[in-house]
């Protein structure tokens, strides 16, 4: 017989054979406790007709007597059913439940057998009545009760044996008949019983294994589909690191030239402007240049800073105090009417940055933000602390896990949809209209989190506002601050009577950067490759320094050229310049650099400053 229900659940792995007889022996008390209305309906039904066939020929007391117990005995099994589903499913009480059924049954037997006694008619019609309303009592037992051998026996044995031997005693030979097929057909309804025991058993073992199976199944697939959808996470993570490590090695080996032409186009506007003391219009011209060939060199440096060409001048830095120091340029970039507000977090720790590019990367998103927000919304700066490990650190092969600072830019704004979302990190990739943005703010970011060992969050929604989060490391202890570069003096000094030899393969740069010399009062020797300028080292003892270029087209390259003329002259001073500050070897950590580097595009009171420094040893 099939189980009509599914299991509740299936066995685990590996369940022991007791296990597994619990479990089948459960599924057939729970068939036999299923069909349990259908069972005493059928009792009432057949109670209250043998009762009315009977009523004639007994004494109306006798069956009144007879209908009511077998009533009252249908009524507590309907309880017992009503307490079954309801009661928990232990394999004790499983037991108990199995008693229960095997002890209804069995009175209900006697009773329908103590009619064959106690209401037995002496009309052979009515004889055969009986014994046909109780043969099919048994055969309806052998139905709804066969997935329990003690409940289907303890019925009919009962029900059927006092009328087979009420019949046999008689004696004659119908009664003879009667009652040997009376035990022939208890005989065969328990056998049937016993056959249909078997097969429901064997498809209870089935249906267990099925369902352990599945349910295997299922957690296989499950952790299918999870790994699936990690390798599909690792993918999109691998391709966009893939993407921005292209861009970037793009990017690296575009910016020298474009240095070699920013150098040369401000040392020649410089040398413009300072010749033009008497025309102020040339001056404002040559000034007016000069800005935007600054402009030129802070988009280079965006585009530095995404390829991660650039180091950074981390040192211990203070973000709230940073913040504060640039609220009021915040507030003004924002306006509009835009509500700024900041959340700072009372003793932050300190961070490892460098405290410009951290400005700078907080006024790019503050000004993303505007971009996006309409006036009545809000943008909010917040600091926070935050401990990151390895998983939140995704896509991000340059940070380790630790405590961060934590700085997050949020605004009210229009939100982003998930394809610009995916793309919002390119270089020159902007959703602003024309000359509205140069598409560098969040790739300057990202570089500059990277840079500092740190990370990038972006999260946004159409409608609902963008956060962008920065994460810092958080520093040990304060470090000595970095000499800034920037803060270049005024004045340039003409009274560097020095004599240098100048390396450099671009003839406009090497113009350039002579004339520049020239003016601070060196005197100036120039070569165009390794070659030539070891021959003037050699032929000219009064040479000071060298200053060379780290990329000598194809002679040679410029910390070879230094370290060779250092052998041959141990007392030269050696300066580099280079716009590919990767090709500048790093130094041992707590060591300073093997030679001092001035990094183009440069102005003439730099180059003054690096020459005077280089030097001075």
């Amino acid at each position: 017989m099939a189980v009509a229900e599914p299991f509740a659940s299936p066995i685990g792995p590996g369940a022991a054979a007791a296990e597994v007889e619990q479990r089948v022996r459960a599924e057939q008390i729970r068939e036999v406790y299923r069909q349990l209305p259908i069972t005493l309906s059928a009792t009432a039904l057949n109670a209250l007709l043998t009762a009315g066939v009977l009523l004639p020929v007994s004494r109306l007391w006798v069956v009144a007597l007879w209908l009511f117990l077998v009533l009252k005995l249908a009524a507590t099994r309907f309880v017992l059913w009503r307490r079954y589903r309801r009661a928990p499913r232990t394999p004790a009480q499983t037991e108990r439940w199995a008693r229960r059924s095997a002890v209804a049954a069995t009175l209900a037997g006697v009773l329908w057998g103590g009619a064959s006694l106690v209401m037995f008619p002496a009309e052979p019609a009515y004889q055969l009545f009986l014994a046909f309303v109780v043969g099919g009592m048994c055969a309806g037992a052998a139905t709804v009760d066969a997935t329990h051998l003690p409940s289907l026996a303890g019925f009919i044995l009962p029900a059927a044996l006092p009328l087979a031997a009420r019949l046999l005693w008689l004696g004659s030979a119908v009664q003879l008949a009667s009652g040997s097929m009376m035990v022939l057909f208890a005989g065969a309804m328990l056998l049937i019983g016993w056959n249909l025991n078997r097969t429901f058993r064997a498809q209870a073992r089935l249906q267990l294994e099925l369902a352990e199976r599945t349910g295997e199944l299922d957690r296989i697939n499950a952790e299918l589909r999870r790994e699936i959808e990690d390798r599909r996470t690792v993918e999109a993570t691998l391709q966009q690191a893939q993407k921005i490590e292209a861009i970037g090695q793009l990017t690296g080996g575009i910016v020298h030239d474009f240095n070699n032409l920013l150098t040369a186009i401000l040392g020649n506007l410089e040398l413009i402007r300072r010749a033009a003391h008497g025309d102020e219009r040339l001056v404002q011209l040559a000034a007016a240049a000069e800005r935007a060939a600054d402009r030129g060199s802070a988009l280079i440096g965006s585009l530095l800073a995404f390829a991660r060409k650039r180091p950074a001048g981390a040192e211990a830095a203070d973000a709230n105090a940073l913040l504060r120091d640039f609220i009021p340029l915040l507030r003004r970039a924002v306006s509009g009417g835009i509500h700024f507000e900041t959340v700072l977090k009372p003793d932050l720790p300190l961070c490892r940055a460098d405290p410009a590019q951290f400005q700078s990367a907080v006024l790019n998103l503050v000004i993303n933000a505007r971009d996006a927000t309409d006036s009545g919304g809000t943008i909010t700066v917040a600091t926070e602390c935050e401990r990151l490990d390895q998983a939140d650190l995704a896509g991000n092969p340059d940070a380790d896990p630790g405590d961060f600072v934590v700085v997050t830019v949020r605004d009210t704004g229009s939100g982003m949809p998930p394809e610009v979302l995916a793309r919002a990190f390119e270089p020159f990739f902007t959703t602003k209209g024309p000359g509205r943005g140069s598409g560098l703010g969040l790739a300057q970011v990202l570089g500059f989190a990277r840079q500092s060992q740190g990370h990038v969050r972006l999260e946004s929604r159409v409608g609902q506002g963008t956060a962008v989060t920065l994460y810092l490391p958080e520093a040990p202890a304060p470090t000595e601050p970095m000499p800034d570069r920037r803060a270049i003096p005024a004045e340039v000094p003409t009274d560097l009577a020095v004599s240098v030899l100048l390396v450099e393969d671009d003839p406009d740069v090497l113009s350039a950067i002579a004339e520049a010399l020239g003016v601070l009062g060196c005197r100036v020797t120039t070569a165009a490759d390794v070659t030539d300028a070891l021959s003037r080292i050699r032929d000219d003892p009064a040479i000071d320094l060298l200053l060379t270029d780290i990329e000598i087209g194809q002679s040679g390259n410029g910390i070879n050229l230094a370290r060779q003329a250092l052998r041959e002259r141990p007392r030269l001073r050696v300066l580099l310049t280079s716009g590919h500050t990767e090709a500048m070897p790093a130094a041992p950590e707590g060591q300073p650099p093997e030679f001092p580097l001035l990094v183009k595009p440069f102005r003439s009171a730099e180059l003054a400053r690096q020459v005077r420094a280089a030097l001075a040893g």
